[in-house]
């Protein structure tokens, strides 16, 4: 079971929410989370089990919420399970996507990377970016194209205007890609240090210089 997988999970929330993960696939997936294995980012879920994290829904409904997931890229299914009516249960095993691994950030999103550790920090400093991108990038269906105006009203009109409530969706979507992004940056850069063996909780090595295996908050401050 993993506590970090959860915390992963939960951290990316926002980012979740503003690209349009359903409220009940975000609940399936913290219970998937819950039975991955760190490492390998994958586990044997039980039906049951998803279902419990839904409030004791349907297995229908748990169902739904799996295919909200994997239409989302959130996780793959790495094997089906099985009931044979006849005694013989097999749970499905799943594989969630990085969500907050600088190494690994891309390839897992797309279901191909599985044999790679989550607490690599020997890579450079644009894993970070790469992060920071696929967070961001999943905002990128609410914000395409350039921003919605009204021909009637400048500013946002709470008259039921459509025009402008599409305006106003627009803004709320890109004021979250922002925060979500400023949240995804400080995840990636606090769990590369917390990882690295050779700095200090503020990135440092011992003469006090900033550590050249991963970013560190000054520097992003800076940038």
């Amino acid at each position: 079971m993993s506590g970090q997988l959860v915390g992963e999970v939960i951290a990316a929330s926002s980012a979740f929410r503003a690209a349009g993960l359903s409220e009940r696939g975000f609940h399936a997936l913290v219970a998937i989370a819950e039975k991955c294995h760190t490492q390998t980012r994958q586990g044997s879920v039980p039906w049951k089990h998803i279902c419990d994290g839904l409030f004791g829904a349907s297995k229908r409904t748990a169902e739904r919420a799996v295919q909200d997931l994997k239409t989302f890229g959130a996780i793959r299914i790495v094997k089906s399970g099985f009931n044979n009516n006849a005694g013989r249960v097999c749970a499905p095993i799943y594989e969630i996507g990085a969500l907050t691994d600088t190494d690994t950030q891309v390839t897992r999103s797309g279901g191909t990377d599985t044999d790679k550790p989550a607490t690599d920090t020997d890579k450079p400093a644009t894993d970070t970016d790469t992060q920071v991108s696929y967070l961001t990038g999943l905002l990128t269906g609410l914000l395409t194209g350039a921003r919605p105006e009204c021909s009637r009203h400048k500013e946002n009109s709470d008259t039921g205007c459509r025009a402008c409530m599409k305006r106003r969706q627009w803004d709320e979507a890109h004021e979250q890609s922002q925060r979500a992004a400023a949240e995804a940056r400080a995840t990636a850069i606090r769990t590369a240090i917390d990882d690295c063996p050779d700095c200090d909780s503020a990135g440092r090595l011992d003469d006090l210089s900033d550590c050249p295996k991963h970013p560190n908050f000054r520097k992003a401050s800076a940038a």
